[in-house]
């Protein structure tokens, strides 16, 4: 009598697979173990070979579990790209191609993670940063990446989750492709719960949300601070979409959540 096929929670990781990434209908097989040690599977849909570490940093890695894992703990304790080659040394190219898997593998629990969030008070912001140098230092000479770089960001008020955000040039084209993925990943709003919606006076979003969202099913304010010498001297909040209690319109948590920038770890999209 052949023995029961032990059970295991692994979907195909064939991006070509009718069942990619997905439980429901799946039929994988455990087919032993590779060189690296590492358990195989086989799916009989797609009739693929593949390993436990595919689609993970892991995967082909000439590094150890424990050293992957030290990389990462080693950015999160703010520990510099510079520092943490000196430490390991490791090369340069070396540890930038695991930031890149950390933030690909990122990328792809987001997407399957972080869908149909329930409705409710979502803070949107952008957190500045720079590519090589500040927008005032560019010459005409350099590449149209470079300059100022701007991470637009949502969180859910009541949870604090970051939700999405995207990096790019602080222009339209980047908050259209952020207001999208906020869109993507919430529940539909309707008139009798829509999403309640916070910015600053950035332009951008006002055209951005309108085009997402029917009016009906967003209630949007802003809060503009005016400052002076780095000080604020002035706050003014106005409804933009259907009444907006301006009480509730504040973007305090996501603006103290983009203060603490090493509190997460980003890739262009997320």
């Amino acid at each position: 009598m052949s023995r029961t096929r032990s059970e295991t929670t692994m979907t195909c990781q064939n991006p070509e697979c009718e069942y990619y990434l997905t439980f429901e209908g799946r039929d994988i097989r455990k087919n032993g173990r590779n060189s690296a040690g590492n358990q195989t599977f086989f799916c009989k849909h797609c009739r693929k070979f593949f390993s436990e570490t595919k689609n993970t940093p892991l995967y082909r890695s000439h590094l150890s579990f424990d050293e992957i894992k030290f990389i990462y703990r080693l950015l999160c304790e703010k520990i510099s790209i510079n520092g943490i080659i000196r430490v390991l040394k490791h090369h340069e190219e070396t540890i930038f191609r695991y930031l890149k898997r950390f933030a690909d593998h990122a990328a792809l629990i987001n997407k399957f993670i972080l869908i149909n969030i329930k409705i409710g008070d979502v803070e949107l912001d952008e957190l500045w940063s720079f590519i090589f140098k500040k927008n005032k230092n560019l010459t005409e000479n350099d590449d149209l990446t470079y300059g100022d770089y701007w991470i637009y960001t949502a969180i859910k008020r009541d949870s604090k989750l970051l939700i999405c955000f995207q990096g790019g040039k602080r222009n339209s084209e980047t908050c259209e492709k952020f207001i999208n993925l906020l869109f993507d990943r919430m529940e539909l709003p309707t008139p009798n719960n829509p999403i309640r919606i916070s910015t600053d006076g950035h332009h951008d979003y006002a055209n951005e949300i309108s085009k997402v969202y029917c009016e009906p099913c967003v209630k949007y304010g802003q809060i503009i601070k005016e400052k002076e010498n780095g000080l604020i001297i002035q706050i003014i909040k106005r409804q933009i979409f259907n009444d907006v209690d301006l009480t509730d319109v504040s973007t305090s948590i996501v603006e103290g959540y983009n203060n603490n920038p090493f509190s997460m770890s980003f890739s262009p999209t997320g």
